[in-house]
């Protein structure tokens, strides 16, 4: 079952939250400043963690996900310098 369901006809938006048992209505004029409403479109979200070593475990992940991308800072990969000639 989906969290959120959102139905429109348009002109005005109602936003349901069915975890949180919540809802919100806007019209289209006024989306700008409910665009942080639908975070969870892109993945945003708040988590809880239950000890400290839960958010830890969680970071580290993090962080071994997003330096993977970053290049290699060995030797072989540096650009070389050339030598001025004498």
């Amino acid at each position: 079952m989906p969290r959120y369901v959102l139905v429109s006809d348009f002109a005005r938006f109602r936003l349901y939250d069915i975890e949180a048992s919540t809802h919100a209505e806007f019209a289209l004029k006024d989306l700008h400043k409910h665009v942080k409403r639908f975070g969870f479109i892109a993945g945003y979200g708040r988590r809880t963690f239950v000890s400290d070593a839960q958010r830890v475990a969680f970071l580290f992940e993090l962080y071994q996900k997003y330096t993977s991308l970053l290049p290699s800072q060995s030797n072989a990969s540096k650009p070389k310098r050339k030598r001025k000639s004498p």
